[in-house]
């Protein structure tokens, strides 16, 4: 029994490692940070607004934007660089959810 605990023990600290970890994502902890990459044509209106929005509703949230072309953006976001680009849809990626935001 006592050598299983130790297993178990390990386990839960992981899970709480692992629910940490997502709350930072959501906003809903003691602060936390989002890389967000996008083109500049969302960075000089869309996104200023959309952060503040968030900001308002997450507080303690701190927001790392870069600027770049759509290609460099993907790449990054899929090397865990980003954790959300704002880009033009490229190639279809089936490891990627592409969401319209703007026409």
């Amino acid at each position: 029994g006592g050598e299983f605990l130790a297993y178990v023990n390990r386990g839960l600290e992981q899970i709480d490692k692992g629910v940490a970890i997502m709350k930072n994502y959501a906003g809903t902890s003691e602060g936390g940070k989002i890389d967000l990459g996008c083109i500049i044509t969302v960075q000089t209106d869309f996104i200023p607004k959309l952060l503040n929005g968030y900001k308002t509703a997450a507080e303690g949230v701190a927001f790392n934007v870069r600027e770049d072309t759509s290609q460099p953006l993907v790449k990054d976001l899929l090397s865990g660089f980003y954790d959300v680009v704002f880009c033009a849809r490229g190639d279809d990626d089936p490891s990627l959810a592409y969401v319209p935001v703007l026409t």
